[in-house]
C-alpha cells in the first residue's frame, strides 16, 4: 500500500530530479600534485570510475534523502508551489549536495593519459553550479548540467547525471 507521503515524496524527487535533470556524469579529477613530491601510484580507468560512480551515488541518495525529509517536514511536494519556491529548495537542498559532490570528484587521481579531458568535465560541473548558484531560475525547465553530464557519461561516469 503506497501511503500519501510515499506518493509526495516520489513527486518531490522525480520534481527535482526533472529541474536538475540528469548531471554529475563528469568524473574526478586532481591536480596531480603531490604534498609529499612523492609519485601517486596509477590506477587503471576502471578503478577510477568505479570510485567516482561511487561519490556519485553516494550524492544523489544524499539529495534523494534530504528532499524526502523537506517534503516530510512541509507535508506538501514542491511541485504545488511556484517556481520560486523551487529555486529555493534548489539552493538550499541541491546546491550544497552537488557541491560536495563536485568537490569529491575533483580530488580523484584519473589516469594520467585521461586527465586533460576529466578536467574539462570538472570545470563543466563547476560552472554550470556556479551558474545555478547566480540565477536559480535557470534550473526550473531545463538543466544547467546537461553538458557535464553527457561528457561525464560519455567517459563512462554512468551513475553521475546531476
Amino acid at each position: 500500500m503506497v501511503t500519501s507521503t510515499q506518493n509526495l515524496c516520489h513527486s518531490v524527487f522525480l520534481a527535482v530530479a526533472f529541474i536538475v535533470a540528469v548531471s554529475v556524469l563528469a568524473a574526478g579529477c586532481g591536480n596531480g600534485d603531490s604534498e609529499t613530491g612523492a609519485a601517486e601510484p596509477q590506477q587503471s580507468k576502471a578503478q577510477f570510475l568505479q570510485q567516482a560512480n561511487a561519490i556519485c551515488r553516494q550524492g544523489l541518495e544524499e539529495k534523494e534523502r534530504k528532499l524526502v525529509a523537506v517534503v516530510e517536514k512541509e507535508g506538501k511536494s514542491p511541485l504545488e508551489g511556484d517556481s520560486t519556491q523551487l529555486e529555493k529548495l534548489f539552493i538550499s537542498v541541491v546546491v550544497p549536495v552537488y557541491g560536495d559532490l563536485i568537490s569529491e570528484l575533483t580530488s580523484l587521481s584519473p589516469p594520467t593519459k585521461d586527465s586533460a579531458r576529466v578536467e574539462r568535465t570538472w570545470n563543466e560541473y563547476e560552472a554550470a553550479l556556479e551558474e545555478a548558484e547566480a540565477d536559480p531560475s535557470k534550473v526550473v525547465g531545463e538543466n544547467v548540467f546537461d553538458s557535464a553530464n553527457e561528457a561525464s557519461a560519455q567517459y563512462g561516469m554512468d551513475a553521475c547525471s546531476l
